[in-house]
């Protein structure tokens, strides 16, 4: 039923935005996102953060006509930096926006606003599924998008990846009780960006 609802809702909203094109919802905090030191919980802005990709998602032509073919985009990693608490009952915007794709990975840049002061910046990577496989990024937007490339990716991204290819080097020499990389993968991890 909820199911049911929540599609009829989305079928009332008519996809105006370019799929890079920003869109910004607003919210306010509410006691029960609240943690012990009366602000938003850092668990909460990943509740915020998805939202405000749902809404992106809703928004944008291409990226419903994605859904509707059975592709979705799910979280690999994400990397979020707090810069300023959000208070009980504050008034806060979410702006999302794909800032660039490639053959494997869709990237969003998503921020916490209130009073036009950021409080929060998130950079996010995801994995395009149709059904239980994962597509290239790059081949579905150039479908979808007329031919249409990627931006170029933000240093934001290239070093998410190179973050991300450290900790995975870094987890798999644990295993060998050396959690140091070598100088040969240092030197793979310098020459990544």
């Amino acid at each position: 039923m909820l199911r049911f609802i929540f599609a009829l809702f989305i079928l009332k909203i008519r996809p105006t935005k370019h799929i890079r094109e920003t869109v910004t919802e607003a919210y306010r905090v509410k006691p029960w996102d609240l943690d012990l030191n009366i602000h938003l919980n850092n668990a909460k802005y990943l509740k915020y953060l998805d939202k405000g990709r749902v809404e992106h998602i809703i928004h944008c032509k291409a990226l419903r006509k994605m859904m509707q073919h059975n592709m979705r985009l799910i979280v690999a990693n994400s990397e979020i930096s707090y810069i300023k608490s959000l208070l009980p009952f504050q008034k806060f915007e979410v702006s999302s926006r794909i800032t660039s794709w490639d053959q494997k990975y869709v990237y969003y840049e998503q921020k916490f606003f209130s009073n036009d002061k950021l409080y929060a910046i998130a950079v996010i990577r995801l994995a395009l599924l149709e059904g239980d496989k994962t597509r290239s990024p790059q081949e579905v937007f150039k479908h979808i998008l007329d031919g249409e490339d990627s931006p170029e990716v933000p240093m934001s991204v290239t070093l998410l990846n190179r973050l991300i290819q450290a900790q995975r080097i870094e987890s798999s020499t644990e295993d060998k009780n050396n959690p140091q990389p070598t100088s040969e993968e240092r030197i793979l991890l310098s020459s990544k960006s």
